[in-house]
């Protein structure tokens, strides 16, 4: 189980020592209750911790996240957010998750948790409890690219997967991909334009920022990808 999140914040000293002192104590007491995240809702667990048979399709967990630490999305706020990683806020603590499935059925700014994360951020037998969150930069990316099943230099499907922020868009080999259905894997028809021993693919970051790589791919692998070029757009 991982321990809570550490959160460091920067404050302006105040001109005495018992004003800092209380200053300090609520700042903790804001971040305990999950006061300073991005969206307030309901969590919910659906039990599973395998995140593999999600609707992301995801191929790699973040590293730096237990890897049972997973949540199931609203639909509302489901666009781009596959293998986004989590800030999650409940009565045990703060814990890093990702998002790993899609909850048609959950409400904006709802979560549906796998069973362990329900564990660690609850505690309580399985309901319908208040939580906090926002999502946040993976700790540790190490990026790779994963090509999937059944592609070929005239049909490919590419995920980028381990990143440090939502994937928003890729292109391959020159072309813009098409997301297949709910999954994190967008595709091109090349018309056997492709050599998968070299192939451009550029990743758009969920904040505009674009990185190029050139890798060699393989059928359902996944190939590391280091930090390639960076482009235009916003981080």
């Amino acid at each position: 189980m991982r321990s809570p999140i550490d959160v460091k914040s920067k404050f302006r000293a105040s001109a005495t020592t018992t004003s800092l002192t209380a200053l300090a104590m609520l700042l903790v007491a804001s971040v305990s209750n999950g006061a300073d995240a991005a969206f307030s809702g309901r969590a919910t667990t659906y039990g599973t911790n395998d995140y593999h048979g999600g609707a992301c399709s995801l191929r790699q967990s973040p590293t730096g996240v237990d890897p049972t630490f997973f949540v199931a999305m609203n639909k509302q706020q489901y666009g781009s957010s596959c293998g986004r990683c989590l800030s999650v806020s409940g009565p045990r603590g703060t814990f890093l998750a990702f998002a790993a499935d899609l909850c048609d059925e959950c409400g904006q700014n709802n979560l549906d948790f796998s069973g362990n994360l329900w564990n660690a951020v609850m505690g309580t037998t399985p309901s319908n409890m208040p939580v906090s969150w926002d999502f946040v930069p993976c700790p540790n990316p190490q990026p790779v690219l994963c090509l999937k099943e059944g592609s070929s230099s005239w049909w490919l499907a590419v995920q980028g997967a381990n990143m440090r922020d939502g994937v928003s868009g890729i292109d391959i080999a020159g072309q813009k991909g098409t997301m297949i259905g709910t999954t994190a894997f967008y595709f091109i028809n090349s018309n056997g334009n492709v050599n998968l021993n070299s192939v451009p693919v550029t990743i758009t970051s969920v904040g505009g920022a674009r990185t190029s790589y050139t890798v060699s791919l393989q059928e359902n692998q996944c190939t590391p990808v280091g930090g390639g070029s960076s482009g235009g757009g916003g981080g």
